[in-house]
């Protein structure tokens, strides 16, 4: 993909084009902004510019050296003292990505990545490296990754994602220059949808509402996944919102902990703070229009009815919920208790 169709994001842009033209592709930046903006798509697109032959500057996104950046796969390593850990790569050998294996970037990595980034590049003008994402990098690989970032080869460029800079090494941070990624407005992700994902307005409507402008969330958003699972999580606060045995509360725990899935967990729980948040909107008098689940406005209604002046709460607690997931915890656990406190905000459940 081309610099040109980046949806959004003009700012970042400008400044990319403003510094090929300048000489200044040899450099170190961090692209930062919330998960899914489009911090990776922005930086292969910058490699792609830096090594187009057809548009050098833009990148055309459709020649040989173009489409294999663009493609980017997934695998394990296969060999060494790393064998199994996470890996992802592009097509092109000199476009780099450099992911966390055990759940962090190490020393090693950033070893590897700063050898190859004194060579010349094997077949195009620049090489990338991105970096993503760089809160994983532990100390002794942020240390060892300064020098490069200070003086960059004129060949190479290093890019590092980050969701909030304050994260990093004030270290990092000084030898790097910072790209805000913004999200886009509910109105340019729906325009998106209806345009290039062939979407119809109703649903890109609730799309663009729900992703909070993560365009590249967006486009593989599954909202018929989506739907089923609401429908789940409606039904555990339906049943919560009135006295049953605290046995059936545990047994809904399981629905809720998605079975120890670390991801479908938090899954279910953002759908649980967004059912909570419209049914909160609701309850102070806004809009249908305003909710992002606007096409189950009834059971939301009933939400706000039922659930009282216990709202407030139960988001706060959904909310410490969502931030304990990040910590190595008893999933099942969490979701046991967090529905025992939800089923005791919103009335006393049955013995």
């Amino acid at each position: 993909m081309s610099f040109r169709e980046i949806v959004g994001h003009d700012r970042a842009i400008g400044f990319l084009r403003r510094s090929i033209a300048a000489g200044r592709s040899g450099a170190s930046l961090i692209f930062h902004g919330p998960e899914g903006v489009g911090r990776r798509l922005t930086a292969l697109s910058l490699a792609q510019a830096l090594n187009c032959a057809g548009e050098p500057g833009e990148g055309c996104g459709a020649c040989r050296t173009c489409l294999r950046i663009a493609r980017v796969e997934s695998g394990t390593v296969q060999e060494g003292d790393h064998k199994g850990d996470a890996c992802e790569f592009t097509a092109h050998p000199d476009v780099h990505i450099i992911v966390p294996g055990k759940n962090e970037i190490r020393i090693d990595e950033v070893r590897s990545l700063r050898n190859q980034a004194h060579r010349r590049p094997f077949e195009g003008h620049r090489s990338v490296f991105i970096v993503d994402p760089a809160e994983r990098l532990t100390p002794a690989a942020a240390n060892a990754i300064l020098k490069t970032l200070e003086e960059p080869p004129p060949t190479t460029c290093i890019i590092l994602i980050a969701g909030d800079p304050a994260a990093l090494l004030p270290t990092v941070r000084s030898r790097c220059r910072l790209v805000p990624f913004h999200p886009l407005s509910p109105e340019a992700v729906r325009e998106a949808l209806m345009a290039k994902g062939g979407w119809e307005a109703p649903d890109a409507r609730i799309v663009s509402t729900l992703t909070n402008g993560r365009i590249g969330r967006a486009m593989a958003f599954d909202l018929d996944g989506y739907r089923t699972r609401r429908q789940e999580v409606l039904g555990v606060l339906g049943r919560l919102s009135r006295p049953q045995p605290r046995a059936h509360i545990l047994k809904d725990a399981e629905v809720l902990g998605s079975k120890g899935d670390a991801s479908a967990m938090e899954d279910a729980l953002e759908i649980l703070e967004g059912i909570l948040r419209d049914a909160m909107l609701l309850q102070a008098g806004g809009r249908a229009s305003s909710l992002a689940n606007v096409d189950v406005e009834p059971p939301l209604r009933a939400l706000a009815q039922g659930m009282g002046e216990a709202l407030p709460g139960c988001l706060q607690r959904i909310g410490r919920a969502r931030s304990d997931l990040r910590w190595n915890v008893n999933r099942q656990l969490l979701a046991e208790v967090l529905l025992l406190d939800l089923a005791v905000a919103g009335g006393p459940a049955g013995t």
